[in-house]
């Protein structure tokens, strides 16, 4: 159901003109995971997000509107909309795919809580 774009689709040609120089630095973050190979391909969800989100908003008022004529509690539905929108354009844009020689990696960044 979400399928991405490419950030570079590669050429037709011998196997080491398809891997990138450096998978590590293409990867961000703190994370502890090894990079057993070279990355191959990298995709992203950007492109797809606005499009997911205008088709979940749509089913999100359609259900808020027929609550709302039914018992009033679709209004606190509605107020919800700006934040749900939000959160779900953010977590869809921030995913990535990942194929390497050995593995392929869908990366879904996780939400911590800092105290100070």
């Amino acid at each position: 159901m979400l399928l991405g774009h490419a950030e570079g689709l590669p050429k037709l040609g011998s196997s080491k003109d398809l891997l990138l120089a450096d998978p590590v630095s293409e990867m961000e973050g703190d994370e502890e995971t090894d990079t057993p190979g070279q990355m191959v391909y990298m995709a992203s969800f950007e492109e797809l997000a606005a499009k997911y989100v205008q088709y979940d908003t749509i089913i999100w008022v359609a259900i808020s509107l027929l609550l709302v004529l039914a018992w009033g509690v679709g209004v606190i539905m509605l107020l919800y909309l700006p934040i749900k929108r939000y959160v779900l354009q953010k977590d869809i844009s921030s995913r990535k795919l990942y194929v390497t020689r050995n593995e392929i990696v869908y990366r879904v960044p996780l939400i911590h809580n800092t105290r100070c």
